[in-house]
C-alpha cells in the first residue's frame, strides 16, 4: 500500500511523547494539540510513525489508531502507520504524525 503526498498541500506535522497510564490516548491528544495551525479533522491522508518500548502490543497500537480515528471527520481517511520497538523506551510511546489532503467540508 502506498500513500502519495504529492500535490496534497497543506501538510501538517505533529509530534508527542507520553508515559504511564493511558499513554496511548494521551500521546494522540498531545500530537493533535501540537498542530496549532489547523485541525486534522478533515484530513484524508495520515501517515503516523509510532515508537515504543517492548511492552507495547497490538491492543495498545489499536488504542492509538482508534483514538486518532475518533478525531477525524473525513469518512474516507486513509491512515498508514508504522511501529518500531525501542528497548530504551520502556513505558513510553512517541508518535510523529503527518496529515494532508484536507477536504473542504
Amino acid at each position: 500500500y502506498t500513500l502519495s503526498l504529492h500535490d496534497a498541500l497543506p501538510i501538517l506535522l505533529g509530534y508527542g511523547t507520553a508515559a504511564g497510564e493511558n499513554k496511548e490516548e494521551v500521546v494522540v491528544k498531545q500530537v493533535l494539540n501540537e498542530i496549532l495551525e489547523k485541525s486534522i479533522k478533515n484530513a484524508r491522508k495520515i501517515l503516523m510513525n509510532i515508537l515504543a518500548g517492548p511492552e507495547i502490543g497490538l491492543d495498545e497500537l489499536s488504542k492509538i489508531t482508534r483514538a486518532l480515528e475518533k478525531e477525524l471527520e473525513a469518512d474516507e481517511a486513509s491512515i498508514v502507520w508504522a511501529y518500531a520497538m525501542k528497548p530504551d523506551m520502556e513505558g513510553t510511546v512517541s508518535i510523529t504524525l503527518i496529515a494532508t489532503d484536507f477536504s473542504d467540508e
